[in-house]
């Protein structure tokens, strides 16, 4: 392989899968937008590498790796896609592996969260930072920490906190618990909260609204500051960085959203809280490809953490 090698990159989201190729270490502004819809069917590996194949056709592009990021809980093997909340055909699935065996050439697969903030770190909002949490809020809730260039991974899975208990007095979204953070503060809570008072969900943040939707979004900014203060005590980081689609919303109170933090998140008198917008978007991604897919092809193999008939069960 090439000291620059041309790849392929997908971030794979619960919306949308976003598509973009790395050329002689260089990101491409060639993307295509194809939604995550098309991959809950009976082979979603099958119908992914039909996509990726059919995007390096149009853009002759001739990639000599893939790197795929999925949101939910990867192995440490960084081959099994453990549990995927928003994609749950996905769940159990040897991916990397997988889609190597169709489009024929090596595939590294990482959280979407870890690799949007080695972007960020590398070209972004996270600059210069070394000791860094990064939480994006999408159509789920994703967090990564870097500290001293090392991702933390704990056991494996560390960091899915769209599955950390916040409440417990909401009805459950499919795939997730009752009490989970992802039912308050994701996406899928802006979804429902459109149809429930009839609002486009591009339209629910701009100035306006009825004063009972404007209630249902302070506790959904609230519970959002409720959890990064939570994370941030927990792990004590030099710079915390906040990104994801829910963020870039038209109208979306950014400044309610880290003031909230700052009254929630008790730190020493000689810590001031340092807080980022991410810069980059999905493109952080493309960013931090290259290094990946170095530090994979070095690395030794790792084995799986748990029997795999066991990681259908993951949750």
């Amino acid at each position: 392989m090439a000291d620059a090698p041309t790849l392929l990159v997908a971030d794979l989201g619960g919306t949308s899968m976003k598509i973009g190729a790395v050329v002689d270490g260089v990101p491409q502004a060639i993307h295509q937008r194809v939604a995550s819809s098309n991959f809950r069917t009976r082979d979603p590996l099958g119908a992914m590498a039909e996509v990726l194949s059919g995007f390096a056709s149009e853009h002759r592009l001739s990639p000599e790796a893939v790197v795929m990021t999925v949101p939910g809980f990867v192995d440490r093997d960084f081959d099994h896609a453990l549990y995927v909340a928003n994609i749950p055909e996905l769940n159990g699935l040897a991916v990397a592996s997988g889609l190597s065996a169709r489009l024929g050439k090596p595939v590294m697969l990482e959280r979407d969260a870890v690799l949007l903030l080695q972007g960020e770190q590398l070209q972004g909002a996270a600059q210069g930072q070394d000791c860094v949490l990064g939480i994006f809020f999408g159509t789920g809730v994703g967090a990564a920490f870097i500290d001293d260039g090392e991702v933390f991974r704990g056991a494996g899975w560390a960091l899915e906190i769209g599955h950390m208990p916040i409440h417990g007095d909401a009805e459950p979204l499919d795939g997730l618990k009752a009490d989970s953070l992802e039912v308050y503060a994701s996406g899928r809570r802006l979804n429902a909260l459109a149809v429930h008072h009839a609002v486009a969900v591009e339209d629910l943040f701009r100035p306006g609204g009825p004063p009972a939707l404007q209630a249902d979004l302070d506790l959904f900014v609230r519970d959002q500051a409720f959890a990064t203060a939570s994370v941030m005590l927990m792990l004590c980081p030099k710079a915390l960085v906040l990104g994801g689609g829910i963020l870039d919303m038209a109208g979306y109170p950014r400044d309610a959203l880290v003031r909230q933090i700052r009254e929630r998140a008790t730190l020493p008198p000689s810590r001031a809280l340092d807080v980022r917008f991410a810069q980059l978007g999905w493109r952080a991604a493309l960013h931090a490809s290259a290094r990946l897919v170095s530090e994979r092809l070095s690395a030794p193999a790792r084995p799986p953490s748990i029997p795999q008939e066991d990681a259908l069960h993951a949750r």
